[in-house]
Order: structure tokens, then sequence, then C-alpha cells
């Protein structure tokens, strides 16, 4: 009785997940572009009162420099 009820459930599942779904996607709205330029900017502007308040100026100078010495800015 156990096995059939899981083996029913089961295969309730995957029927279920492996139909199509019913809504489409609206073809007169374009989906909103990410900002990918300023991504980084943005979080550390965000992120650096935080970081600077639990571990310091001394601690955090070392995660400063960006790898090679190639500054990236937003345009």
């Amino acid at each position: 009785m156990i096995k059939s009820l899981a083996l029913m459930l089961a295969a309730g599942l995957l029927a279920g997940c492996g139909s199509t779904p019913n809504a489409a996607p609206e073809a007169g709205k374009p989906a909103p572009e990410q900002k990918k330029s300023c991504y980084q900017a943005d979080w550390q502007a965000e992120t650096m009162p935080v970081i600077n308040k639990r571990i310091g100026n001394e601690r955090l100078e070392k995660y400063d420099a960006a790898p090679n010495g190639q500054e990236q800015g937003c345009p």
C-alpha cells in the first residue's frame, strides 16, 4: 500500500512538473536589461560602510587594490 502510494505521488509530481507552462511570455514587453557596467561600484558603495565598521581601515587596505593594478570604473 505504501509503495503504491509513493509511486503514485512520484508519478503525479513528475507529470505535473513535466508539462508545458500555460502562461506565455508577453510579446509587448521586452525583458528589462540588467545594468552590468556599474554593478561592482554599486555593490562596493553599499557594502563598504558595513565592512569598514566591522574590520577597520587597517585590515581593509589589503583588499582595496584591484588585481594586476588595473582599475575599472563606471562609464
